[in-house]
């Protein structure tokens, strides 16, 4: 009893260790088993995760995941103005167009003479049908200017993303190989 020692383990103070089947066996055996198990260290794998880790490096200082992802939100964003702006010119193409036919109508002579009959000035309207419909070319060509650069901006991002998402690729390439490494190294503990 008390805090002594038992002295019937012979496993405290001897040359040999249980293994795991029950067999008993030398220590300088099992700890050969764990240097066996730590994996390989040469000059060669030093050199090379040194390399890599340089790689690592020098393609994390541009962030492509964090860059990648940006840019798939402005797509996302840019998609949804794409949508609004075709809609929009699609309109403003629909109201060109009767704007138009407002202007070819006053000169159709029933219309003429609707006007002369009502003491409504033929030039007068003229001027101002003229007036909505120039305004209304006017709104259409800006909206197919912006669309054009939304589309432009669309093409550019996509080219962004191609490329950002090739970066990713190589970067998540030199993480896999460095976990490679690394397990070789420590014997897959890693």
């Amino acid at each position: 009893m008390g805090c002594k020692q038992s002295k019937d383990n012979k496993w405290a103070y001897s040359n040999q260790t249980l293994a795991r089947n029950g067999q008993v066996k030398p220590v300088a055996e099992v700890r050969g088993m764990a240097r066996q198990s730590e994996g390989s260290i040469d000059a060669q794998t030093i050199e090379e995760y040194l390399e890599l880790e340089k790689k690592i490096a020098f393609a994390e200082q541009t962030s492509p995941a964090l860059l990648l992802q940006q840019k798939r939100d402005q797509k996302a964003h840019l998609e949804e103005r794409l949508k609004l702006q075709k809609r929009n010119y699609e309109a403003l193409q629909e109201q060109t167009a009767k704007e138009k036919r407002d202007v070819e109508e006053l000169d159709v002579p029933e219309t003429k003479r609707l006007f002369l009959e009502q003491g409504v000035e033929l030039d007068k309207q003229r001027s101002k049908e003229m007036k909505e419909y120039l305004d209304a070319v006017n709104k259409e060509e800006i909206a197919k200017a912006e669309l054009e650069n939304l589309e432009e901006q669309f093409s550019a991002i996509d080219t962004d993303i191609l490329g950002l998402e090739d970066e990713s690729k190589q970067l998540q390439s030199l993480y896999s190989r460095q976990d490679e490494l690394l397990g070789r190294i420590f014997g897959g503990d890693y």
